[in-house]
């Protein structure tokens, strides 16, 4: 909860006078508040960004964060980014349903540009660092009647959180992680972090219509810390163990079960865990 008004707040000014050229140049706004029940619903239920601009909703705290398949997202006010973006596409891009993987490969190059760690992707929409959840990602769209979408991509990352509140704010395996901890002690500046995941969603945005899940689809394969390792996939038709044979063009988890067939995983409603080989 927001309980201390003295949080050290992200610097947007900042954030305006930092950015590279190209991507001040398809800015159309960037809203920042000490406190949003989401950033995804706040861009969601406002208007569209004119085309081939990006709208961009910061936040210090979230009443009702939300991850994948509706799970709350926590962080407390000042330890994290909260931040998304939204983009109108003319159509529903022929890569959407790998889009997300992608905005997770941009957050994975902003880290770096800002911390120089290497961060690991698990599919479909977290980063893992030193074996926990470092950050999450959660991709929404609304169809306009225009035939446009509205996409709008949300991204939490913790920087620096309380080792009390890092204990207890993921029940993914592994736990949670934070950019301070991973970088050793080294400061890690909140408005740095924003400023890169900025300027990363700008370009890829900007190139995703024409270019699609390609261009992340080499570096999605290095970074994915499923690849080869066995799982266990739980649906609604059931639960199914195989293992992670890599990532297809569009995104789609690919799964080699126990029968050697080549499962292509691609619903949001998979939830996937890791589990002992079986024999």
């Amino acid at each position: 909860m927001l309980a201390d008004a003295t949080v050290d707040c992200i610097d947007v000014a900042g954030i305006e006078s930092a950015l590279t050229e190209a991507a001040r140049a398809r800015i159309e706004s960037i809203e920042h508040a000490l406190v949003l029940e989401s950033t995804n619903r706040h861009l969601l239920d406002g208007r569209p960004p004119e085309t081939g601009r990006m709208r961009v909703a910061i936040a210090e705290f979230q009443t009702a964060g939300r991850g994948r398949r509706g799970r709350r997202w926590t962080m407390p006010a000042g330890a994290g980014v909260a931040l998304s973006v939204a983009w109108r596409f003319a159509a529903m891009p022929a890569g959407f349903s790998a889009l997300s993987l992608a905005v997770g490969a941009a957050a994975r190059r902003a880290i770096a540009d800002v911390a120089a760690l290497e961060v690991g992707l698990k599919w479909p929409n977290d980063l893992i660092v030193d074996g926990g959840k470092l950050g999450g990602i959660l991709v929404e769209f609304d169809r306009l009647p225009d035939g446009a979408c509205h996409v709008v991509a949300g991204i939490g990352i913790n920087v620096g959180l309380p080792p009390a509140v890092l204990a207890t704010v993921s029940d993914a395996p592994g736990g949670a992680r934070d950019l301070a901890g991973a970088a050793r002690g080294l400061p890690v500046d909140r408005t740095a972090v924003a400023r890169a995941l900025i300027e990363r969603l700008a370009e890829l945005f900007a190139a995703y219509a024409a270019t699609g899940f390609a261009p992340y689809r080499a570096e999605w394969l290095a970074a994915h810390v499923l690849d080869g390792a066995s799982i266990e996939l739980e649906s609604a038709s059931g639960t199914a163990y195989g293992t992670v044979r890599g990532i297809g063009p569009d995104g789609a988890l690919l799964v080699e079960n126990e029968s050697g067939e080549t499962l292509r995983v691609v619903s949001g409603d998979v939830t996937v865990r890791l589990c002992d080989a079986r024999d």
